[in-house]
């Protein structure tokens, strides 16, 4: 493994072959050369391992479709935005809002409800989500808003989220989320043009 010291004054390719833990994935070449599970548990193997063959110590329970609430599938468009949709920031942080105040939010609000099994007479949780588009903005066009995935609070539950990028060679779009955990349940690449529509389809 080739780590460069704190500067990076030490960066460079090594001419011999190494591991690349989660490299960035945007070739298909390389997807398709990569060391999958459960080779790479040889330690002298040597190529990219991906996330999508690494393997969990222990399986989270509750993952599972009985207890997904409901599914979001987010576009990387060539500018960087999810699903057409630019992040700013309101003057006072999302968390410390009393009132909230919600009139330049974009993106999902999914309200939970509780149904029951006709057969078992077990209560369940389910969403109805909604898409907030402000008023300044036009569905499917580029804009500039609060970008939030609105989900109930529902311990035991998962949202999933699905994450598109359709834009072959560009880098990997950084992701990071607040009040809850991420669990990665998968990765896949094509050989062809995607986008969010051929992925929900």
């Amino acid at each position: 493994i080739y780590v460069t010291d704190s500067n990076c004054t030490g960066f460079h390719l090594h001419s011999t072959p190494l591991r690349t833990l989660n490299p960035v994935p945007n070739k298909y070449t390389a997807w398709e050369k990569r060391m999958k599970y459960p080779a790479w548990k040889h330690p002298g193997k040597i190529g990219d391992i991906f996330i999508a063959d690494l393997r969990a110590i222990k399986q989270e329970p509750t993952i599972n479709l009985l207890n997904s609430l409901n599914t979001h599938y987010i576009e990387f468009a060539g500018n960087i935005t999810f699903n057409n949709l630019r992040m700013t920031y309101p003057r006072v942080p999302f968390l410390l809002q009393d009132p909230a105040n919600e009139t330049d939010r974009c993106g999902s609000d999914c309200g939970g409800h509780v149904g029951q099994s006709s057969s078992t007479k077990i209560p369940f949780l389910y969403t109805n989500c909604t898409t907030k588009t402000p008023a300044n903005c036009t569905e499917d066009k580029y804009c500039e808003c609060q970008n939030v995935l609105k989900e109930p609070w529902a311990p035991g539950y998962w949202a999933e989220i699905v994450l598109v990028n359709n834009n072959e060679g560009a880098a990997s779009h950084p992701i990071h989320q607040h009040g809850g955990w991420y669990w990665v349940v998968g990765e896949g690449m094509y050989n062809h043009t995607i986008n969010r529509t051929w992925i929900t389809n």
